[in-house]
């Protein structure tokens, strides 16, 4: 079975940035090092990542290595896309897609070069996450929460948030790490930042019933 998750980092209100901006209002490096563990474990050869447009254009190295990486659109965004990718699109390690299906079918068909492909995350950005969790389209999530609130404008509609995990009837918590401290990174205020790693599960899924 192909498992479907979402991963991302989320302070104290569950934000995870500024609207129209894609730039970190954090850097933690452990949450950096966790993403990259995760989503491109070694045992799973051949992991894929989905994002939106916009995410996509953010990343800093594109398309990310170890994984497939795919940009979820619309239908009458995809010819454009194409041409806008058409660099990153030859070199094979970018696909579009406009359904998550597309990208479960691709990797049913066996159209990649390496095996035992079965877990699909979804990276970003914040409407493709609350569409993907409000949907059921994930399994699971893996969710870092810093315990410090980085919203320093006080017209808060400018931000983007996280889906509301704990008021989502569909999803439970499996697991959560300890909170601990940043060995490098630093809040604001010049704290060291704290943070802890957490799972939650589709209620249908596996891990639920263990």
């Amino acid at each position: 079975m192909i498992e479907i998750a979402a991963i991302w980092c989320q302070d104290r209100d569950k934000l995870l940035g500024k609207k129209g901006d894609c730039e970190l209002l954090w850097h933690l490096k452990e949450d950096f090092d966790f993403f990259r563990r995760v989503t491109s474990d070694p045992t799973a050869r051949g992991n894929h990542v989905v994002m939106g447009v916009e995410t996509y254009r953010s990343l800093p190295k594109r398309p990310l290595p170890k994984r497939l990486n795919w940009i979820l659109c619309f239908p009458d965004e995809r010819r454009a896309l194409e041409t806008e990718f058409a660099g990153d699109l030859a070199g094979k390690n970018l696909r579009i897609c406009t359904s998550l299906s597309e990208v479960s079918e691709y990797i049913a068909t066996r159209a990649v070069s390496v095996s035992d492909v079965d877990k699909v995350f979804i990276i970003g950005g914040a409407s493709v996450y609350n569409w993907a969790v409000t949907t059921n389209q994930v399994q699971k999530v893996y969710v870092t929460e810093i315990d410090y609130s980085f919203a320093q404008d006080t017209e808060l509609s400018v931000y983007v948030y996280a889906p509301e995990l704990a008021m989502n009837t569909d999803y439970m918590p499996i697991s959560s790490t300890e909170w601990m401290f940043s060995e490098s990174d630093l809040t604001p205020t010049g704290e060291k930042i704290k943070y802890r790693f957490c799972q939650y599960a589709l209620k249908a899924h596996p891990k639920c019933s263990q």
